[in-house]
């Protein structure tokens, strides 16, 4: 199993009403075809970048041009 993490440039809210537009009827993990699980994680709620090394997170800042949360 593999994880990838995708940012979003919307509000969250944004996000789970596409979410939900396009995934009915699920929710946490929304699932693409039995295959990929979509879950939101966060920094204030959850667990989004606590595993991860500061400088990858630096990194990351830098690519996007700001901190995602």
């Amino acid at each position: 199993m593999r994880t990838v993490f995708v940012f979003p440039a919307g509000e969250r809210a944004e996000t789970v009403a596409s979410l939900d537009r396009h995934l009915p009827e699920q929710r946490d993990p929304w699932t693409l075809d039995g295959n990929l699980y979509i879950d939101i994680d966060d920094e204030q709620t959850g667990y989004l970048f606590s595993d991860w090394d500061p400088e990858d997170v630096a990194i990351l800042e830098a690519a996007i041009g700001h901190h995602p949360t």
